[in-house]
């Protein structure tokens, strides 16, 4: 998935007196976007995801498997794994509390059934950090892609993806 910043950042360098020096990155802020992707009357955010035509409409490599494997997933499971790509912001491995499941209006049960479902369906692994009291760490990865369906996941160990 990809996911882009339209118009709200500064150029990442710069050329000055032939020197290519970097400039930081910093947050958007007020970047305006079309109307019908904003509930504000100005059309501005802070940030917002950008979500691939493939994705919405994916398929496996052959016809003859599975079908749209992004629309079959229940709509709450959609709806989280977009919110998880908004709270990652554009890394792979992310944290997802309790308190942005809750922002974005999930029970406790309904967050764990969806986790379960994505990570069935191949879409997310999550290391967990129960045993070490520590936040759980959540990755996209690509398996939906390649790979038939599958109950379980391993977390890469090095926690870089492979």
């Amino acid at each position: 998935m990809s996911f882009l910043f339209y118009h709200c950042f500064p150029s990442i360098s710069r050329v000055d007196r032939g020197k290519t020096m970097s400039r930081r990155v910093r947050a958007a802020k007020n970047c305006t976007i079309k109307p019908w992707l904003s509930a504000r009357t100005d059309s501005t955010e802070g940030r917002f995801i950008q979500v691939g035509n493939s994705l919405l409409l994916s398929h496996k490599a052959t016809d003859s498997q599975e079908g749209n494997l992004f629309l079959s997933l229940t709509a709450n499971a959609r709806l989280l794994y977009l919110a998880m790509s908004m709270e990652a912001a554009e890394k792979r491995q992310f944290e997802f509390p309790k308190r942005a499941a809750e922002k974005y209006g999930f029970s406790e049960a309904t967050f764990r059934r969806c986790v379960k479902e994505l990570m069935q369906s191949g879409f997310i692994v999550v290391n967990s950090g129960r045993t070490t009291r520590e936040p759980n760490i959540y990755q996209f990865v690509n398996d939906w892609k390649t790979e038939p369906k599958r109950k379980s996941f391993s977390f890469p160990v090095s926690g870089e993806p492979p």
